[in-house]
């Protein structure tokens, strides 16, 4: 994972122009280094493009690329293979829970979205001794991969601000750490964690709002289902022991669930709820992340100029 003091040691290195380069190096920096250093080009400046042996320094470093920088179908091998193994997992997981278990489709996309974002609700689970042993180990693998979705998310993210600084100050005639605007960067700061808490705030209403209207009371389906439950109108659907919400509970779902808490009180019971649950629940995951590593970093970030300015 990437620490933010790296990625602040990273933006300085980049706008002072001190990012190491060795000059007869056959191995050259990567292609986002090369743009925040303004190089027009794959080579290194002042360089010739032939080396005298018939091969470029650009042939050269393509063919000496990392195994995250080769390229397949427009993305790394790396990355193609993570989602090659999650397309393989998820299929997986699906069928066997499908054969196993009798879930539908539906239902079992939805406890796959559970496993993966470590919400745990409990509200479907495996009951088959197959099951149970093939679920110890399908856990491992989707937190695993997960990890290093949300590893490459946070190292593009870190990439994107500091390609975004150096081009903002490159032309400015002085790429030294101590020439930049501080209330320039302080706002650039303050500005992500206001958008990351503005996100974080609109998934949990988003959630909020739906289950209060459109699952204030439902008698489920599957394995779940009530018996005798009459969910011709919510009044009748209460009154013959449906599954209830009000606001408070809808809202209570919602932050339980974005914190992956997952208590299992309160949960997606209605066929909609549940589609609507295996999109939201993800990205409503993915924001609370974020948020929580936005105001982190913004933390570090003012300590750390606090540090600077007492020095």
């Amino acid at each position: 994972s990437v620490h933010p003091a790296d990625a602040g040691e990273s933006l300085e290195r980049v706008l002072s122009s001190e990012l190491p380069v060795e000059r007869n190096s056959r191995r050259l920096p990567s292609r986002w280094t090369q743009f925040c250093l303004g190089w027009e080009s794959n080579d290194e400046p002042g360089d010739s493009d032939d080396d005298g042996s018939g091969s470029t320094a650009s042939d050269q470093s393509a063919n000496e690329a990392s195994w995250d920088e080769r390229q397949c179908c427009g993305m790394s091998y790396q990355t193609a293979v993570i989602v090659a193994a999650i397309t393989a997992l998820a299929l997986l997981g699906i069928l066997l829970g499908h054969l196993e278990e009798d879930w539908s489709l539906l239902t079992s996309v939805y406890v796959l979205m559970q496993i993966v974002t470590t919400i745990g609700y409990g509200d479907v689970t495996v009951t088959s001794p197959i099951m149970k042993v093939f679920m110890s180990f399908y856990v491992l693998c989707c937190l695993l991969l997960s990890a290093q979705i949300l590893n490459k998310m946070i190292q593009s993210a870190v990439r994107r601000e500091v390609i975004a600084f150096a081009h903002r100050f490159r032309g400015s005639g002085s790429h030294k750490p101590g020439d930049l605007d501080t209330q320039t960067f302080q706002f650039a700061t303050n500005s992500g964690v206001v958008f990351a808490t503005l996100l974080l705030i609109g998934c949990i209403m988003a959630g909020t709002v739906f289950y209060a209207v459109f699952e204030s009371c439902t008698c489920s389906y599957g394995i779940s289902a009530v018996a005798d439950c009459d969910g011709t109108s919510v009044e009748t659907c209460r009154s013959t022991g449906g599954y209830s919400k009000t606001w408070v509970d809808c809202f209570y779902m919602s932050l339980i669930t974005v914190t992956t808490v997952g208590f299992g009180d309160n949960s997606p019971k209605s066929e909609q709820g549940r589609m609507f649950g295996i999109f939201w629940c993800a990205i409503g995951v993915v924001c609370c992340f974020n948020w929580l590593a936005t105001v982190s970093q913004a933390l570090f970030e003012r300590q750390r100029r606090a540090e600077i300015g007492r020095a």
